[in-house]
């Protein structure tokens, strides 16, 4: 995972550099903002757990609409 990927997959999640760090259990924010910024490498255990988290949140957002859309679809009655 790129600098920019990094970037865009926390942006994805609504995450701060903070939230960021806290969720993927980094020590420090620094640590989030290095990978943001290219200084550090972004570990693969990291980015695959972005990825997961980024999988889980569209899995989320479908459900929801899919719920939504049913809530407001009404019921057709039988006309006989």
């Amino acid at each position: 995972m790129t600098a920019p990927e990094y970037r865009a997959a926390i942006a994805a999640l609504g995450l701060t550099q903070g939230q960021a760090a806290k969720a993927l259990g980094l020590r420090a924010i620094k640590t989030s903002w290095n990978y943001a910024n290219g200084r550090t490498p972004i570990p693969d255990p990291i980015a695959k757990l972005l990825e997961h988290m980024q999988r889980v949140k569209l899995r989320q957002l479908r459900e929801k609409a899919r719920r939504r859309k049913k809530a407001i679809v009404p019921k057709q009655e039988n006309v006989t």
